[in-house]
């Protein structure tokens, strides 16, 4: 495990001692977890289960996921929000430390996810056929656009404000998009994190002509564009992981990965339905994914996940076929989430979408789709793993669900589950996982509290 967190000049020498010292005979391609939150957790854990050698690089070193006793190196990079150019720098640098300079990358935040694939450096792996097509999924103004090729719904929006006088959205001055809407409206940016900066939330809900006045000033400010949307009534927050677009992931020789379905039956993960032909479409060699639903948020409708569970045997697969068609119309191939809202009358609205690891990742893996390693060998070439996707798991962010509870949400666990958790058992109770919490890894769970209590 990493027990120093390296200095960024110390990285390429930690990991060339990490290769040489680690038992196994071909110790292959290095994994790079870029980031340090309960997705990177995620994504290490995933990663450790089939004894991929992994490093962590975080700009913040109070982070928890570079804790894990399954990580072998860590270490500073630079911030990607602020510094992306000196980030893949950093991220090249250490190349020089693999046997055969390579290694494959995960971005965990949107703004590593920005950086890197802007400009992917020289011997690094992304898992993505098109780097600049999955970045359009973290563009609202796109990925909108890009809804309306696949006849998917998305709310009513605009590009109300800001630089670039041309888009695939309508351009709309601001007073008379939200008139028109009818307030409150929801303000996003249509890339970035500068309006949260701003004005303390994105999506920025404007519930008057005031509210969306300081919404476009933060924007003219920040010279970006703003994307002004209708507020949807929603009963649902449901979405869907998913790794799409591969040749290698249906590669001949390889193990098959299987998808359980409704009625007990499995097929291949790169064989669509029978009953339905999305997935066959070219660019899509393979879509396996798990739909959740997001039970609650800490802070409201666009809070953090802190609760969630895959739909059980026999619930209504909501959002699964739109997210299918949006992410091969996207056709950018790699791992991908789209988020839905599902309305009172059972319609499905895209809200926003990612081309990197959400925050409840780990749900879908301990479903049995470990999508971080099929990615993995997807980007290598190596060997598909074999096992199923099962259903009825629930994933819980205690820390966020903590607060959410004591802000007045409901509890919804048992006493056995809560009993479970305290006692620090990794897998409690029949189908719950958590964001962070392992047997192994104490360190990582104290780290967390440390960090929500301030005291990091």
């Amino acid at each position: 495990m990493a027990d120093t967190f390296h200095e960024t000049a110390d990285l390429a020498d930690a990991l060339a001692t990490a290769i040489d010292e680690d038992p196994a005979d071909d110790v292959g391609t290095p994994a790079l977890v870029l980031g340090g939150d309960e997705s990177a957790y995620a994504v290490v854990r995933a990663l450790e289960s089939y004894g991929v050698l992994t490093v962590v690089l975080d700009s913040d070193p109070n982070d928890i996921a570079w804790h894990s006793d399954a990580v072998e190196v860590a270490g500073q990079v630079a911030d990607p929000a602020t510094d992306p150019e000196a980030f893949r720098e950093d991220i090249a640098g250490i190349v020089d430390g693999t046997e055969d300079g390579r290694v494959v990358a995960y971005p965990c935040s949107a703004a590593a996810t920005r950086a890197l694939l802007s400009d992917v450096p020289d011997g690094v792996l992304t898992g993505y056929d098109d780097p600049a097509a999955a970045l359009a999924l973290l563009d609202t103004e796109r990925l909108y656009a890009l809804a309306d090729e696949a006849g998917i719904e998305r709310p009513d929006a605009v590009v109300a404000a800001g630089a670039d006088a041309e888009g695939p959205l309508e351009r709309e001055d601001p007073e008379a998009a939200a008139r028109r809407l009818g307030y409150p409206v929801e303000c996003t940016a249509a890339t970035g994190a500068w309006l949260a900066d701003a004005v303390g939330a994105d999506p920025f809900v404007a519930r008057d002509e005031e509210a969306l006045a300081r919404a476009v000033a933060a924007t003219e400010d920040a010279e970006r564009r703003l994307v002004v949307r209708e507020r949807i009534a929603l009963a649902e927050d449901r979405a869907v992981l998913a790794l799409t677009g591969s040749e290698q992931a249906g590669q001949e020789g390889g193990e098959e990965v299987l998808l359980r379905e409704d009625d007990g039956t499995t097929r291949p993960l790169d064989e669509p339905p029978e009953e339905n032909g999305a997935g066959t479409d070219e660019g899509l060699g393979a879509f396996v994914g798990g739909e959740v639903h997001h039970q609650a948020r800490r802070g409201g409708r666009h809070g953090a996940v802190c609760l969630a569970e895959t739909p059980g045997p026999d619930a209504e697969r909501t959002v699964l076929e739109p997210a299918r068609s949006l992410l091969t119309a996207a056709d950018c191939g790699g791992l991908a989430a789209a988020r839905f809202g599902v309305t009172d009358d059972g319609r499905a609205v895209l809200l926003d979408a990612s081309p990197h690891a959400p925050r409840w990742l780990r749900l879908v893996t301990d479903a049995g789709a470990n999508l971080p390693y099929i990615s993995h060998i997807t980007a290598t070439g190596g060997q598909q793993p074999s096992g199923d996707l099962t259903t009825s798991v629930r994933w819980v962010a205690f820390a966020d669900y903590l607060r959410h509870v004591a802000g007045g949400g409901e509890d919804t666990l048992t006493d056995n589950q809560w009993m479970a958790y305290i006692e620090g058992r990794y897998h409690y109770g029949p189908g719950l996982t958590a964001a962070v919490l392992h047997k192994s890894d104490v360190d990582v769970t104290y780290a967390l509290l440390r960090r929500e209590l301030g005291l990091s």
